[in-house]
């Protein structure tokens, strides 16, 4: 299979995201034309950061949690695996 170049999807999808990280425009004329667009990370309060202390982990923190905890343990599988067959 050929590589495929990808650049322009790449530097679209940059580009989207650089415009729903900004933030929105408040003239009249920019709200004429589509709407604000909202950001990648909602913010609450004000923060886009959890309070300090808060304690509880985000479903996106525990999944990738458990996401890292898979992926060790394949590496060690694996590791196991390449001693083996090199033995």
């Amino acid at each position: 299979m050929a590589p495929k170049d990808r650049t322009s999807e790449f530097h679209s999808t940059l580009a989207s995201i650089k415009s729903r990280s900004s933030l929105p425009s408040t003239s009249s004329s920019a709200k004429g034309k589509s709407e604000a667009k909202q950001p990648l990370i909602p913010k609450e309060n004000g923060r886009s950061t959890p309070k300090p202390g808060q304690g509880s982990k985000s479903e996106f923190g525990r999944m990738a949690g458990g996401i890292a905890k898979d992926i060790n343990s394949t590496t060690l599988k694996l590791q196991k695996l390449a001693q083996c067959t090199s033995a």
